[in-house]
């Protein structure tokens, strides 16, 4: 048998931010212990389902909440917090649209810390983790599901520049927060989709 120390570290370094996890967070990682959500998919249409993406969003984690105070700061406003987070992702994490992660019209959902162990992601992978580093600083996150995509939308005082893509989820304004594309700024930015970003959405 293979026996690992559970105090042995992780060390994933992006530039001068440092990811770090034990052996133990990772195994917990494994065992879905932090995750929000409960269903693995979610009905779409009467024949169809999509995977639960917010389901997989992790809550409260120590080396997910260990990566967020190096990434901001504790007198960030959540609208910095928001973009600061975004600006990460998108600098670090490259975009993965064309690589194993993808069966046909499936993708393999990793978890947060193998989106950051492995530096890559697909559009949801990166959504997830995004949304769960969001959440150990208590800031919500609203996915909107694309065929064939799914965005993240966040609240914050941010600006209205008309070409940015807002929606209106539950009577709130929501800005769209794009994972996928480097350098967007919310409220700022408008990414290139072969789809409608403000019609053509769905949320579950």
């Amino acid at each position: 048998d293979l026996k690992v120390n559970s105090g042995s570290t992780v060390s994933v370094p992006f530039g001068s931010t440092v990811y770090t996890a034990t052996a133990e967070e990772l195994g917990n990682f494994l065992d879905d212990k932090n995750i929000v959500g409960s269903k693995a998919f979610l009905p779409v249409k009467s024949d169809t389902v999509t995977c639960n993406f917010g389901g997989r969003v992790v809550g409260k984690e120590p080396s997910l909440t260990r990566l967020m105070s190096e990434i901001s700061s504790d007198t960030d406003t959540p609208t910095q917090v928001a973009q600061k987070t975004l600006s990460f992702i998108t600098a670090n994490i490259a975009y993965d649209h064309s690589e194993k992660e993808w069966r046909g019209s499936s993708q393999a959902i990793k978890r947060p810390n193998e989106t950051l162990m492995s530096k890559k992601g697909t559009c949801g992978s990166l959504a997830i983790l995004y949304a769960s580093l969001l959440a150990q600083k208590n800031i919500s996150c609203w996915f909107a599901y694309y065929d064939g995509h799914i965005s993240p939308f966040v609240e914050g005082d941010f600006p209205t520049v008309p070409r940015a893509v807002r929606l209106t989820i539950h009577g709130k304004t929501v800005h769209a927060a794009e994972p996928t594309a480097v350098g967007f700024k919310i409220g700022r930015s408008a990414a290139q989709y072969p789809f409608n970003p403000a019609t053509d959405w769905i949320l579950l």
